[in-house]
């Protein structure tokens, strides 16, 4: 579910930020490089970077994140729908572990499939 999907997004970026996120960014900061330094680009970053910089609030930052990282997924979601060959697994309804298995299954049959094909 949609609400699912952002609680497990709220849950990873706090655990970004409980990890250390501001540190690694801040080893950055400085850096002379920083605007050839494609990572410094990504979500998460940036917006800490933003922060750090004086233009946001840590509050502000992390639900930039929080946000960025939703509209991400939601284009990743439409962009996959395209894929009918897509494997889709409801992480509301099973284990990480259950759906681990099945990843893994399905791989295996892919690469059989593969290689009869070839």
């Amino acid at each position: 579910s949609r609400q699912n999907l952002y609680d497990r997004i709220n849950l990873r970026v706090e655990a970004m930020l409980a990890s250390g996120l501001v540190r690694e960014v801040q080893t950055f900061h400085t850096d002379d490089r920083r605007s050839s330094l494609d990572a410094l680009r990504t979500i998460g970053y940036r917006e800490i970077l933003e922060h750090l910089d004086g233009r946001t609030s840590l509050d502000e930052a992390v639900d930039r994140i929080k946000r960025n990282t939703r509209h991400y997924a939601k284009r990743q979601l439409t962009w996959f729908r395209q894929y009918e060959k897509a494997n889709w697994f409801n992480l509301d309804e099973e284990s990480d572990e259950s759906t681990c298995r099945k990843i893994v299954r399905s791989v295996r049959v892919s690469r059989q499939q593969a290689s009869l094909q070839h």
